[in-house]
């Protein structure tokens, strides 16, 4: 039993190569085989396959977009930071000089 399989199989499996080795001589005869690279490259540059790579090129393009405005936020909010820092070191300063002011005009007029 084991035996009739195994013959099946390489039957079937010699039976596929010469219908294989029939159909590449025929392709050949005839040009069929010539017309491939043609029907490739046509394939290759339809009308759906540029609009696909449309599309792509558009998803590509908004990833990098994207990748800006990320980089751009966390630019500003850097600046943010540096700003309010800032402000607060001018607070800082700036208390004490209106102390400052305000202690120079009760010494300058002294009827306040």
């Amino acid at each position: 039993m084991g035996n009739q399989r195994g013959m099946m199989t390489s039957l079937l499996a010699l039976g596929a190569t010469g219908a294989a080795v029939y159909g590449i001589s025929k392709g050949v005869r005839n040009g069929t085989f010539q017309q491939i690279p043609q029907m490739v490259s046509n394939g290759l540059n339809n009308q759906q396959n540029q609009q696909l790579t449309n599309i792509l090129e558009k998803v590509k393009n908004n990833q990098t977009l994207q990748q800006v405005s990320d980089n751009n936020e966390q630019a500003l909010q850097q600046v943010s930071a540096v700003h309010d820092m800032s402000n607060q070191s001018f607070q800082q300063v700036s208390d004490p000089v209106g102390e400052m002011d305000q202690r120079l005009q009760q010494v300058s007029d002294p009827n306040q």
